[in-house]
């Protein structure tokens, strides 16, 4: 993490085990979600750096995480072909929504 205005470091958030292929940014600058290969989201506090919570997510790589405008809810994709719903505040799994098989 960098600052806008000097590019200067700002935090450096350690945890992955695998590259990480999305983050999102809570709209009131308090939580930073993360997706990676290692089928993990984490939460992390944007006031320290420090992971807040990591969670198993999905079978396979999860490709994206977004937080929904205004709130810490979390939504994440996967190669497993799911859609998950995450409370930010809570880290618990809201709903799973699964593609159909064609």
């Amino acid at each position: 993490m960098f600052y806008a205005d000097t590019g200067k470091p700002f935090l450096k958030l350690y945890g992955h085990k695998l590259p990480i292929t999305a983050f999102d940014i809570s709209s009131d600058n308090a939580i930073l979600v993360s997706s990676s290969v290692d089928k993990d989201i984490r939460f992390w506090d944007l006031d320290f750096g420090h992971c807040i919570k990591t969670v198993f997510a999905h079978e396979l790589p999860v490709t994206n995480v977004k937080f929904i405008k205004d709130t810490h809810y979390v939504i994440s994709t996967g190669k497993d072909a799911h859609v998950k719903f995450w409370d930010g505040d809570s880290h618990e799994l809201i709903q799973d929504f699964e593609e159909p098989l064609l």
